[in-house]
């Protein structure tokens, strides 16, 4: 179910998105006549973390849409605590980023009351299960799903799992948002998804199109979708609409039974451990070493031997080893001058340093089959006057500012212009937007 506040009558009523508003109604009176126990709600404008899943905790959420003009449309709606203290229980049990740690308060998100608004219109006989989404891999979103799904079966609860989220938002250049082909390629391979059911797309999608589609209801279908694991399913109320730059969209997924065949963790599992065996097979030097530097550090907690090759035993130079799991960043960690004798030694202290990078889960065995790892061996730093002189994807961008700085390797995803990658390094370095730079263009060697 989608969000935008201009379908509730009380704040304007879209008549452009007239269809929208009914098709919502209608999956209200479909899950009314569930009667579920539960409505858990996905939103991907919940209050989030980046590495962790947030259940929201408490006796009640409170809302209101009076910022959107409707003063008169409150919510207060009471929290499934038995099934929030479970999951939250249950991730912990098995070590998964997710739960009530973190709880900033009760109100409740647009993402959420949008749909509870049509949906308390015709059932209001449930409690509330509330959970935002973070920017951990889409496999960590669908398996927090199948987390939900576990939850429901021990408590013998009815539930309803509501992805909350919309489509992309860079579909016409008059729109607010503007246009983006990479929004429109989006837009076509979700359409796909979700009148189909066949969730395994969702988990691999092309990660620079989702990046740049502008769209936020991706990772709440991830969530939904894992829910829905190793289900065979009836698909209906599929509506897709395109209004001033935006995707909107419904459907409805009515579990008929079992089907191993759709168990799309394991596929895409398969899927993944297959590219990272191709990937080692034509791996460079380089990155070889690095791989099994992580391995027998995080499986023996030991550094191993500087090769003897003579590529190795050379000067040393900047390097960054940049890790991957499961489509996702996993660290990465470098520096812009060397700080070891030759250029292995270099490449086997980074890569350990980055498989402990703190703002990441701690690596382990089984994580092995589905690590990708890529080394980035930087050049001189060039001086550069003037922006135009920069290329996200063929040089680095190195930042200093007083004694704050910051580097950017080249070719990041979601970095496409020189004014993104400038703008990204400098939130890296915390300044300011008038703060005086000097900049450096670092020509970089990637290496697969």
């Amino acid at each position: 179910m989608p969000h935008p506040t201009s379908i509730i009558p009380e704040v304007g009523g879209d008549a452009a998105l007239k269809g929208i508003e009914e098709e919502m109604t209608e999956l209200s009176h479909y899950i009314a006549s569930k009667k579920p126990d539960t409505l858990v709600v996905i939103s991907a404008h919940a209050e989030g973390y980046r590495d962790y899943f947030q259940v929201f905790d408490g006796e009640v959420g409170i809302g209101s849409l009076a910022s959107f003009g409707a003063h008169e449309v409150n919510f207060r709606l009471l929290y499934d605590k038995e099934f929030v203290r479970l999951l939250s229980a249950e991730a912990s049990s098995v070590n998964f980023p997710a739960g009530t740690t973190g709880d900033r308060g009760s109100f409740l998100d647009y993402g959420t009351m949008v749909p509870l608004y049509f949906v308390q219109k015709a059932y209001s006989n449930f409690r509330l299960v509330r959970i935002g989404v973070s920017s951990l891999s889409l496999l960590d979103h669908y398996r927090l799903g199948k987390l939900i799904r576990s939850v429901s079966e021990k408590l013998r609860r009815k539930v309803i799992v509501i992805a909350s989220g919309e489509l992309s938002h860079h579909l016409s250049r008059e729109g607010y948002f503007g246009y983006s082909e990479d929004g429109a390629k989006y837009e076509e391979t979700a359409c796909k998804i979700l009148k189909t059911g066949n969730f395994l797309q969702l988990l691999t999608q092309n990660r620079f199109v989702l990046a740049n589609a502008g769209e936020c209801g991706n990772r709440s279908l991830c969530i939904m979708a894992g829910a829905l694991d190793a289900q065979r399913l009836k698909v209906s109320h599929f509506l897709h609409v395109e209004h001033d730059g935006i995707g909107y969209a419904t459907a409805l997924y009515e579990v008929l039974g079992a089907d191993a065949s759709r168990s799309f963790e394991q596929l895409y599992l398969s899927k993944e451990a297959y590219e990272v065996v191709s990937e080692i097979a034509h791996a460079h030097p380089f990155t070889q070493l690095a791989r099994k530097a992580i391995q027998v550090y995080v499986s023996e907690k030991a550094r191993i031997a500087i090769p003897e090759e003579t590529e190795f035993l050379s000067p040393a130079k900047p390097v960054f080893v940049t890790l991957k799991l499961h489509g996702s960043l996993h660290g990465c960690i470098g520096a812009i001058k060397p700080a070891q004798k030759n250029l292995g030694a270099e490449i086997i202290e980074n890569a350990i340093s980055t498989a402990k990078d703190p703002r990441f889960p701690s690596l382990t065995r089984d994580d092995f089959p589905y690590l990708s790892v890529s080394v980035d061996i930087l050049g001189a730093l060039q001086r550069v006057h003037s922006i135009y002189k920069l290329d996200p994807k063929r040089y680095g961008l190195y930042l200093q500012c007083d004694k704050r700085h910051a580097f950017i390797l080249p070719n990041q995803e979601g970095i496409e212009t020189i004014e993104e990658q400038l703008e990204a390094a400098k939130r890296k370095a915390g300044v300011e937007y008038d703060d005086p730079l000097t900049l450096y263009r670092v020509p970089v060697t990637h290496y697969r």
